[in-house]
């Protein structure tokens, strides 16, 4: 299995958001840049205790989560952190696993910023020729067999390029 390891910073959501209001210096915010271990399985970004600390973000819920191996871990989910790759940033709530020696970036994380993993190149790259575009999804009713369905819509410069975005549903 081919491991893939891209350089993010990681920055203090709250701090970013008091300096942009004046309330603190540029450089006062918290950050740090990691190189760290894409993981499509992963859902989201995984932090470690000590990049918690070293951001200074509380730990808000603690929820039970199953691992890749299957065991159940309970991770605490910290305050709001935005990830920068390159040009390209999001903001979510990371999870801390206690223990956990590496740092994981995840498929939401990964797709939040149009990203994916290569693993030819060991690298990440964008998912569509470098144009970064967002993935609206919306449901549709399908009333003759009771379920809703997410169907995506991927906007871009271009306009919407999937058919699905015209479909009208009773």
């Amino acid at each position: 299995m081919v491991q893939v390891f891209t350089d993010i910073t990681l920055k203090n959501a709250g701090d970013v958001i008091l300096a942009e209001h004046g309330y603190k210096q540029e450089q006062e915010i918290r950050r740090t840049t990691v190189n760290i271990l894409v993981d499509t399985g992963a859902g989201t970004l995984v932090i470690t205790e000590a990049m918690q600390r070293e951001l200074g973000l509380k730990a808000r819920a603690e929820k039970p989560v199953r691992m890749a191996n299957n065991a159940s871990v309970n991770v605490k989910e910290a305050d709001p952190a935005e990830v920068h790759w390159k040009n390209r940033s999001m903001v979510c709530r990371p999870w801390v696993i206690p223990g956990a020696q590496k740092a994981l970036l995840g498929l939401i994380s990964l797709e939040d910023m149009d990203l994916m993993a290569d693993p030819n190149g060991q690298t990440v790259v964008g998912a569509h020729d470098g144009e970064q575009i967002g993935i609206l999804y919306y449901l549709v009713s399908v009333h003759k067999v009771g379920y809703f369905a997410a169907r995506p819509c991927i906007f871009s410069p271009k306009g919407c390029e999937n058919a699905f975005f015209k479909v009208v549903c009773p």
